[in-house]
């Protein structure tokens, strides 16, 4: 969850779901970003896939980096070879089949589609976290799927216990 006073508009009130951390650095996708003026019809469209959707899926921005490329993170009741598993209740599918899938209404029941990702070099995040730009909770999958997008970082804030109001700007180490 970004700090109030990130200082990167970008990421202003932002949760991003952390989808890999290793040595070479970390992945991950704002799950709270305005939705996209992109409709799901029209990345249907483009990629010539004709199939009338059978439900409305909301399209957003995961982060700056290849906002072309589409990442679904979902619930776990769908997995196709191409799924990486990332916690017991929330996957991660980046191909046309989950696409497909969707727009037929055989997909996961819960989604957040995104274009782009959020990435760090190695040690970037680590050091990020040190300078409070960023707070750090578990990823609950009602937070992730929540349907009001406007409320995951207040309610993310609170799954910690912190009263934001009460926040002090000034870092520290414990």
């Amino acid at each position: 969850m970004a700090m109030p006073d990130i200082g990167d508009e970008r990421f202003i009130e932002s949760v991003i779901f952390i989808c890999d951390h290793n040595k070479n650095g970390a992945m991950g996708l704002v799950i709270n970003s305005n939705k996209s003026e992109l409709k799901f019809e029209n990345i249907l469209d483009e990629l010539n896939i004709h199939q009338e959707p059978r439900r409305k899926i909301d399209i957003q921005s995961g982060g700056p980096v290849e906002s072309a490329r589409g990442f679904i993170l979902h619930s776990n009741d769908y997995k196709i070879d191409t799924t990486i598993v990332i916690t017991e209740n929330i996957y991660l599918t980046a191909s046309v089949d989950i696409i497909k899938d969707i727009a037929r209404d055989k997909g996961p029941k819960m989604i957040r589609f995104t274009l782009g990702y959020t990435g760090w070099a190695a040690g970037q995040l680590e050091r990020e976290i040190q300078e409070n730009t960023w707070l750090h909770t578990s990823a609950e999958q009602t937070l992730v799927f929540s349907a009001n997008i406007d409320e995951i970082w207040k309610n993310s804030v609170k799954t910690i216990g912190i009263d934001i109001s009460h926040f002090n700007y000034t870092p520290g180490h414990a």
